[in-house]
């Protein structure tokens, strides 16, 4: 019997929602797990942040130019997303973001150990092109907002890669990481700049401290840049350790 196309989204959803389930119960996630899964890249700066991604993408796909084995991959797309929810934009009135959206091999190929390594690096690329000040790579499950599999995150300084992590994995967690009554009591023109603020005398062997409780690594490259990874097989280490930083800022529920 074939399915109708609501029928075929339905079971997509229980097939994702199952594997949250599993992540949560503390399961590691393979590449043949991805049904209904999406990878995103989540960038923001100052400058429109998207008018650097014309030339790394072609039709929906990566180009081969961007990477060789993605623009090999026959069965990936990728898509421009905006950044900031509609009805979220006015509260961060002078920033831009996009997100990039991954899914099919990309998605795969997220969750592969051996191109895991090469889906960083193009994060790196893809937010050192855009200049972009914040950035994070994670999966959710398409049909909800919840962001799982937190794999990297990027900020221009030690203050900005905190204030990525908090905002970007935190604030989008099934339990947000985040009081936003804490956050706006703390004052500031957007939450961005409310959490730089919050972040200003946490340096990187701090903030790499903090996150090594839950496995993350913290890399500081050329200019002052922060990088932070988080192992393939921790699923939810990042959102783990997004709370961490959270009541480091004073901004954690509970505080």
């Amino acid at each position: 019997m074939v399915e109708t196309p609501v029928e075929d989204s339905a079971r997509i959803a229980r097939v994702c929602e199952a594997a949250r389930r599993r992540i949560y119960s503390g399961a590691s996630m393979g590449a043949l797990d991805t049904e209904g899964w999406v990878a995103e890249l989540w960038l923001a700066g100052r400058k429109p942040v998207h008018e650097a991604f014309g030339r790394f993408i072609a039709d929906g796909k990566l180009t081969p130019e961007t990477d060789a084995e993605f623009g090999s991959l026959k069965d990936g797309r990728v898509e421009i997303a905006p950044g900031f929810a509609r009805e979220e934009e006015a509260r961060f009135s002078g920033w831009h973001a996009a997100t990039l959206r991954f899914s099919g091999d990309y998605m795969r190929a997220f969750l592969e150990p051996a191109l895991r390594p090469r889906f960083l690096a193009l994060s790196e690329r893809f937010a050192d092109a855009a200049q972009a000040e914040f950035g994070a790579l994670y999966g959710r499950c398409a049909h909800l907002s919840y962001r799982e599999m937190g794999a990297w995150v990027h900020g221009s300084a030690p203050p900005a890669a905190a204030a990525a992590l908090v905002h970007a994995i935190g604030s989008f967690a099934e339990k947000p990481a985040v009081n936003r009554h804490a956050l706006e009591a703390l004052g500031g023109k957007t939450p961005l700049d409310t959490l730089c603020a919050a972040g200003v005398k946490l340096d990187a062997d701090a903030l790499g401290s903090l996150i090594g409780a839950e496995g993350g690594s913290l890399t500081t490259r050329e200019g002052g840049a922060i990088s932070m990874t988080f192992p393939l097989g921790g699923p939810i280490r990042a959102t783990r350790a997004s709370r961490i930083v959270a009541r480091k800022l004073k901004v954690g529920e509970g505080e």
